[in-house]
């Protein structure tokens, strides 16, 4: 084979490779392009949090937990996209999406879908949370600000006076000196080493920003609660002072009935005693029911700011409001006061390893340039410059063991803050597990009163044709009536009850949808 067959060999081999390579690349690429990509964001000893992004650009957030001993936390499900920390872009990656101003005016109501952005918007607490968590990146720029070099300018004018007595062959003399100039100096210091201080403390800031990012999670989190618990309060509140009225007419009228037959000889007066003093109980339950109406009312002014019409012409909520419920409750990775323990562990541990870092050196330098006018150049009209340049080691090699005390100190709070966090999600999993089995018991008591309804509504009926027929006294009717006002109310809160629970659940778990 000569020289240019052998390059015509080569060439094609290598192109032929290349191809397969070009083509192998292009089919890992489509298949990498139809999974999502994701990168973690922050990973704890307990969480590691993912941004994912599919090949429609659509962004989703997982929070996976490690294993502990002693605690089941399992994977959970999708939530809110979390932040990673990079300090040049985190304030504006942090604004939160402008809220729709909604005007709601007096008298008026809306579905809470549409009026919880109003809430969140007029919040004073959650307005106070970001005001807190603006502050901490801003405290974080500025543990970061230890990196950079620190320059100082100084000016002035200075006034030397100097009288220094001397002894020369057995008499004494004394040289007068006396200068006064402008003085000007420009210094930079740069931390070169300093024993990974620095780099803890901006961990340390990182953790506590991402804290308070929690905490204004947490406070839309119990805004939004409060905010549908009043709402589903004041109808809770309506539904029952209304039951009550009819029960109260119900009353009144076999109260007038009975009145009637005594005065026909048909009924005794105890008889006509008894119906007055079930109206007159029932009467004092509707005053109370008001009262609690009433109150209902002035909660729901204080959260929402406005007066709401009356309980009948609320919108029922939807059951979805917060998000869909997950199919296992116990998982309960989002739980705010959870994540903050998490973080609160983390911190402690980092202030062990700071001061750790108390026991070494550190390292800096110093560059200055200095210039000295009229006589503290040597004489009038004169300048005089000074240049310097320091390289300085400093190290405490003993400061009455306090750097030993200190870390000793931080040690042991770091094992508080680990017990701590134990205790937490030893707590949380309980209340996740006993909110679950009454959420369960609420739905089958709803199915009870259910039934316990209709069979009231069917006995009413019974009960009034055996009236009619003469086989039934009128205290029956009257009483199974009332019966049947009492179910129905039980079931519509019941309904509300449940409601209530579902939404405390999301919060419990941390699945609200924000």
């Amino acid at each position: 084979m000569n020289k240019n067959t052998f390059i015509r060999h080569t060439t094609g081999l290598i192109g032929f490779a290349l191809f397969f390579w070009i083509m192998a690349e292009m089919m890992n690429t489509a298949v990498q392009g139809s999974e999502p990509k994701c990168t973690i964001i922050e990973e704890t000893d307990t969480y590691i949090q993912k941004n994912c992004k599919d090949s429609r650009g659509n962004i989703s957030a997982s929070i996976e937990s490690k294993p502990l001993e002693g605690i089941t936390i399992i994977k959970s499900d999708e939530g809110t996209p979390q932040i990673k920390v990079e300090v040049e872009k985190f304030v504006d990656e942090q604004v939160q999406p402008t809220l729709p101003i909604i005007e709601v005016k007096d008298g008026e109501i809306l579905p809470l879908e549409v009026m919880i952005p109003k809430l969140l918007a007029e919040s004073d607490r959650v307005k106070s949370a970001k005001e807190n968590f603006e502050a901490t990146v801003h405290d974080l720029k500025s543990t970061m600000s230890a990196y950079m070099p620190n320059v100082s300018v100084n000016y002035g004018f200075n006034d030397e006076n100097d009288k220094t007595p001397s002894q020369s062959s057995g008499s004494e003399s004394v040289a007068y000196t006396h200068k006064s100039g402008i003085k000007k100096s420009i210094t930079l210091t740069q931390m070169i080493w300093d024993g990974g201080r620095t780099d803890t403390a901006v961990d340390i800031s990182k953790r506590n920003s991402q804290k308070t990012q929690i905490t204004l999670e947490m406070t839309i989190e119990d805004v939004i609660i409060e905010g549908v618990t009043t709402y589903v309060n004041v109808i809770k509140n309506w539904n029952t002072w209304q039951a009550n009225k009819k029960i109260e007419d119900n009353a009144k009228k076999a109260m007038a009935m009975t009145m009637k037959k005594v005065a026909k000889g048909e009924a005794s007066k105890m008889e006509q005693l008894q119906t007055e003093q079930q109206f007159r109980t029932y009467q004092s339950i509707t005053i109370q029911s008001k009262i609690q109406y009433d109150l209902a009312i002035e909660k729901f002014k204080q959260v929402w700011g406005f007066t709401p019409p009356s309980g009948d012409q609320f919108p029922m909520p939807n059951a979805d409001l917060l998000g869909e419920l997950p199919s296992n409750a116990k998982n309960y990775n989002g739980n705010k006061s959870l994540r903050m323990a998490d973080y609160d562990k983390v911190i402690a541990r980092l202030t062990t390893k700071n001061m750790k870092n108390e026991f070494r050196p550190s390292i800096d330098t110093n560059l200055s340039f200095t210039e000295y006018q009229d006589d503290l150049g040597g004489g009038y009209g004169t300048d005089k410059q000074e240049w310097r340049f320091d390289i300085t080691m400093r190290w405490t090699l003993f400061n009455g063991w306090k750097n030993t005390s200190d870390y000793k100190a931080a040690k042991h709070r770091e094992q508080a803050m680990e017990h701590t966090y134990r205790e937490t999600a030893k707590n949380i999993q309980n209340q996740v597990d006993t909110i679950w089995i009454n959420f369960n018991n609420m739905k089958k008591n709803l199915k009870v009163l259910e039934r316990t309804a209709k069979i009231n509504a069917e006995m009413y009926a019974l009960t009034q044709e055996d009236y009619k027929a003469g086989n039934s006294p009128l205290s029956a009717v009257f009483g199974m009536k009332t019966a049947q006002i009492m179910s129905e109310n039980a079931v519509a809160n019941a309904k509300l009850d449940l409601l209530l629970q579902r939404y405390n659940i999301h919060k419990l778990i941390g699945s609200v949808n924000n």
